[in-house]
């Protein structure tokens, strides 16, 4: 810990956390595995001394475990993988993060050294290892999971001689198909057909001891200077020999480009071009240069052992690394050389390093530079020693990695810096020097240009101090920082012209204009050196910051710039235009109906609610009306369609789980433990996704999810059926996962609408209000009596027509016509009846009765009223409709499509209405059990016995009796505004009782006049009640029957009431309880129990028998 300190306080660019966690693999509160911990080493004994690791490394990379070294850093990390499997408690996620840090720490170490072919090395296995996390998810090609998780298919190309994806596209489909599946061949030719790929071309130049390096679309087949191509894919140039990189050119996006390169003092380099989106089967040349010419070969499985990659680390498309002995005056040179990246630079003034008029005022940075030899102290499991100069490596077959303290003083000896998770804006520079240009007013950078002959770097290499700096530092979220560790920086900026960087070309002269935003120093070239025509002067780039770089680089943000819908939807802006975050006539982000279902969930009153709502609303109807459907379905959570098209999710916490496993990298038993410890499968998603979106690996971010997206999603689940459609569910269920944005609920919210609860508060009544509010004139909204009109008129028009699509549409169409009344703008909600009126076909919202207690109550509510008394059948209640065309449809007060369960129900009705002139109706009615041998009416349970799919007339077990009680709608003509007697006339009066199979209800009329006794009309009703009982039914419905009399659709009214026996006081029977379980709770109960089971003792079988639950 000193060490790091005095590191950290010698004012050097290092993340102390960066450090710790490359020392100590310490992440998310997690240290690596100690010798001491004999629980994880127990495990790793367990599974012996050999295993394969399962989600990182599966496969392509053995890892040789020693239970006295299972604490050091790679072995420790990748172990924590597979020990997850052992039950050890450790997160997927994690495991594979503090894996993917380690591997980013030791490929900027080994490009820091100029560890030449170690840098491909490890650029090589973290971009293999970051493939592997969860199996690339999400949506992978088949070629990325070659180079990821599909090791035998790569082994099959690589048997074949297919290295490229060049290859690849020109392999011949019959000649693959011979020991490929035919899905694997077509997939793999199809993806490599689409990816634009780059090819390398090699022109010596031998009297400047240069080579040209020519990137172009392979596909071009011409001259390089033909036109400019933009590659969907950026890529990474690396030209290196054994001990040094030459040349190191990020995300090249277009071309052709061109680089010079110099050779001098060189036999043989290496140029690879890989693929940054991981798509391996890269580009390889190699470079064999001699004193007089420069030969490039093609990289086989011969060639492949110029370089010097570790065994276990090898690419998997080429075979066995071979190593050879370097030279003492290669190996003295490795220590002491230090190449920088000239071609990352833009060009400016230079400054010679002899110019004696820089000597007072520049001082650089004292930092050692760690030389191959030093890293050998790194012995990879599995593999070779690297890099042990002069010695044979076939004794010294397997190491394993070094202990923990004897990494930490490599890595502090070394200089190893990490960088904080930050990232270079536009115009700074990647390699630069520490110098103090008049340290009172401005630090300037600098960068030395690289190469020199081997005597040039025998004589002045000791003096090439250099550390690693990035300047002008801006916050980067952690999926950004864990891209950048891989693929370095943005994209650079495509060009109209071919880019020619040249790593020993001249400066600019101080004429030349500095690049946009900065000013340089001017330039003074010493013109007597005495190499100067054999290899260029080594100069250093100064240069300046002014303030216009800074204003340069921040140019104006867009506000749809930003992926996060979230951070722009404002509940508090008044304006709709500019409350919503989206552009008119985009789709509906949603994120932002998130974070409405945030504001509500956190809020208790309902007014608020409503408000917050209906201010969405507005916003929906002024930039994307077309949306506000799938918007209102969302909101209502329990159905994604009218409930009488049957459209239900039916999704089980099983398919979730593992979902929610699958896309974020963790096991389904953690997602479920998790979920029993938390309550909320839909927070349990959000935390899982919000750790899972900072291991991201793919440069291209998911589109942001817009709400007809997760609208259309959920209905594509709610029809799927079949063998294969719980895998169809659960890939549509993860590719929403991986979409939603880390920063909003979006994962929260996605996981409890599928579950068919938001459990946010909001309900149906409160969606209707909203939607009403929001429809309203700003000028109307604060006056109550309008509101309370305008709310009849939409509630009144979804009872008749319960289907929100047209109810929607039906708004937008009435608000757009012209209005008649100047300023009233309320009284367009009574134009809805012309769309939302009772229709046969549709269901209607059925009229409901209260409760009563005593027959007292009765006499008090109709008072002096005329009421009816009908038994109350215990069965279920059917909506029978018959259509004009004939048909008929049965639906179930939730407006279920019960006719399928039904068809007897179909005969009866039709028969019933033969013979009366019938074109359309809608009956209401009750569906009883009956015994058809003896008559008598059987209890619900018996009903419910029916299957509700496929029934056929003849296998029918269970028969019943239609006994209808109410007409609302005859022959186009609706009945709802008529009283209850004229209804239930005209109902007589159109159908015909056929006895077992349709009848009326049994009733009782009351005059109930101001003369009548009370206490008769008391006796009167009791006597009925106990007949209703002894036929087998539930009790009395009493209604009023000429005043006060219409049917109110979805109204629990007081016209209609329900007196049952177990309601009346003093009548209903108690029964003593016991509680023998209970339920765990969830939501609001989590952490308690939710639910208790209750049994009653039975003496005969001495057991309890489980009654309820409460």
């Amino acid at each position: 810990m000193v060490a790091i300190r005095d590191l950290v306080q010698s004012k050097r660019h290092v993340s102390m956390e960066t450090l710790l966690d490359v020392m100590a693999g310490r992440i998310c509160g997690h240290v690596p595995l100690r010798r001491n911990d004999k629980a994880a080493l127990n495990a790793l004994n367990q599974t012996k001394v050999q295993y394969r690791v399962k989600g990182a490394v599966a496969g392509k990379y053995l890892v040789q475990t020693d239970s006295m070294k299972a604490n050091v850093l790679l072995q420790a990390a990748l172990g924590r993988v597979q020990l997850n499997d052992d039950s050890l408690g450790f997160e997927m996620d994690t495991c594979v993060e503090m894996a993917l840090r380690i591997v980013r720490a030791l490929m900027e170490y080994c490009m820091e050294s100029d560890a030449g072919a170690l840098g491909l090395m490890a650029f090589r296995f973290g971009r293999s290892l970051a493939l592997k996390a969860w199996e690339s998810s999400p949506a992978p090609t088949k070629l990325q999971l070659l180079e990821g998780v599909d090791w035998d298919l790569a082994q099959k190309l690589d048997a074949h001689g297919v290295h490229s994806i060049r290859q690849l596209r020109d392999m011949d489909p019959t000649q693959l198909g011979r020991y490929l599946n035919a899905w694997d061949c077509e997939h793999l030719l199809a993806e490599a057909k689409t990816v634009l790929d780059f090819h390398l071309q090699v022109q010596p130049h031998v009297i400047t001891n240069r080579i040209e390096i020519i990137v172009q679309n392979a596909q071009l087949r011409q001259v390089h200077r033909i036109t400019e191509r933009a590659a969907p894919n950026g890529y990474i140039l690396l030209v290196f020999t054994k001990s040094r990189i030459l040349l190191l050119r990020r995300d090249i996006t277009t071309t052709p480009t061109t680089f010079m390169v110099p050779i001098s003092g060189m036999s043989s380099i290496s140029i690879h071009l890989l693929h940054t989106a991981q798509l391996g089967m890269d580009e390889e040349l190699e470079v064999q240069a001699t004193a007089t010419d420069c030969t490039v070969q093609k990289v086989t499985k011969q060639s492949l052992h110029q370089c010097t990659i570790p065994e276990a680390f090898k690419h998997g498309r080429h075979g066995e690394v071979q190593r050879t002995k370097r030279s003492a005056k290669e190996e003295d040179t490795s220590k002491k050389a230090f190449h920088h990246h000239q071609t990352m630079l833009e060009p400016a003034t230079v400054i010679p390093r002899d110019d004696p008029s820089t000597t007072s005022t520049t001082k650089r940075a004292k930092l050692s530079t760690p030389s191959l030899v030093e890293f050998k102290q790194f012995k990879w499991c599995g593999s070779p020693e690297v890099a042990a100069v002069g010695k044979s490596t076939k004794s010294r077959r397997h190491h394993v990695i070094p202990d923990f303290e004897e990494l930490s003083e490599v890595l502090l000896s070394n200089g190893l810096t990490n960088h904080p998770p930050y990232q270079r804006r536009e115009g700074s520079s990647s390699n630069i020097n520490i110098q103090h240009v008049d340290t009172e007013r401005q630090q300037g950078l600098s960068c030395a240009s690289s190469s020199k002959n081997a005597n040039d770097v025998k004589n002045d290499g000791a003096d090439v101090d250099t550390i690693p700096m990035i300047d002008d530092y801006e916050e980067l979220t952690l999926e950004q920082e864990f891209m950048k560790s891989f693929f370095g920086a943005k994209p650079a900026e495509k060009t109209s012209d071919a880019k020619v960087v040249d790593a020993t070309e001249a400066p600019p002269s101080a004429s030349t204009p500095a690049p946009h935003g900065e000013s340089v120093a001017p330039s003074s070239p010493s013109d007597d050196s005495p190499n100067k025509s054999k290899t260029p002067q080594v100069a250093e780039i100064v240069v300046k910051k002014t303030p216009a770089t800074a204003s340069a680089s921040k140019q104006p943000k867009k506000p749809h710039d930003d992926d996060h819908a979230l951070l722009l939807y404002n509940p508090k802006e008044k304006n709709p235009m500019k409350r919503g975050g989206w552009t008119a006539g985009d789709p509906v982000p949603y994120a932002a109906l998130s974070k409405v279902f945030a504001v509500i969930e956190d809020e208790s009153s309902r007014l608020i609610i409503q408000d917050t709502l209906a201010d969405f609303f507005r916003s929906v109807i002024e930039l994307t009306p077309s949306d506000l459907v799938p918007c209102i379905y969302l909101c209502v959570c329990t159905e994604l369609a009218p409930a009488y098209d049957n459209v239900q999710i039916g999704i089980g916490d099983a398919i979730l789980i593992k979902s929610i496993g699958e896309a974020t990298g963790t096991t389904p038993k953690f997602v479920k433990d998790l979920y029993q410890k938390q309550g909320d499968l839909g927070k349990v998603a959000q935390a899982s996704r919000s750790k899972q979106s900072t291991l991201m690996t793919f440069q291209t971010k998911p589109k942001p999810l817009a709400v007809a997206h997760v609208y259309n999603d959920m209905v594509k689940i709610a029809k799927m059926s079949g063998n294969n459609s719980q895998a169809s569910k659960c890939s549509i269920i993860k590719s929403l996962l991986v979409r939603c944005d880390k920063l909003s609920d979006e994962a929260k919210y996605v996981i409890r609408g599928l579950q068919g609860k938001l459990r946010i508060g909001l309900a149906g009544q409160s969606i209707l209000v909203s939607l009403t509010q929001a429809f309203m004139h700003p000028k109307e909204q604060g006056d109550k009596a309008l509101q309370a009109e305008a709310l009849k008129h939409v509630k009144r028009a979804f009872s008749e027509f319960p289907n929100y699509e047209v109810l929607a549409s039906s708004l937008l169409t009435v608000f757009t016509r012209e209005n008649d009344q100047k300023g009233v703008f309320a009284s367009q909600f009574v134009e809805l009846a012309e769309f939302c009126h009772l229709t046969a076909g549709t269901p209607v919202s059925p009229m409901l009765a209260r409760p009563t207690k005593s027959y007292a109550m009765v006499l008090d509510r109709f008072q002096a009223m005329p009421f009816t008394c009908e038994y109350k059948y215990d069965g279920e209640r059917a909506q029978i409709h018959i259509l004009p065309n004939g048909d008929i449809r049965i639906f179930s007060r939730n407006f279920e499509n019960s006719t399928e369960r039904f068809p007897d129900v179909k005969l009866s009705i039709a028969n019933a209405a033969a013979k009366a002139n019938v074109t359309s109706c809608i009956v209401d009615a009750e569906v009883v059990a009956v015994d058809k041998t003896t008559n008598q009416r059987l209890p619900f349970q018996v009903l419910s016995t029916r299957p509700r799919k496929n029934v056929v007339v003849s296998e029918i077990k269970v028969a019943v009796c239609i006994y209808a009680f109410d007409l609302l709608f005859l022959n186009g003509k609706s009945f709802l505004k008529e009283p209850l007697q004229a209804r239930r006339e005209a109902l007589k009066g159109m159908f015909q009782v056929t006895p077992g199979s349709f009848e009326f209800a049994t009733s009782l009329d009351v005059a109930n006049t101001k003369d009548d006794d009370m206490e008769s009309t008391v006796e009167i009703v009791r006597n009925f009640l106990e007949e209703a009982v002894a036929g087998n039914c539930e009790g009395l419905m009493v209604k009023t029957l000429s005043t006060e009399a219409t049917y109110e659709p979805a109204n629990r009214s007081h016209k209609w009431l329900k007196l049952k026996k177990d309601y009346l006081d003093g009548i209903g029977d108690s029964t003593d309880l016991v509680p023998v379980g209970a339920f765990y709770g969830r939501g609001k109960r989590t952490g308690v129990y939710g639910a208790y089971l209750l049994a009653c003792y039975d003496p005969e079988t001495e057991m309890y028998q489980c009654i309820t639950k409460v």
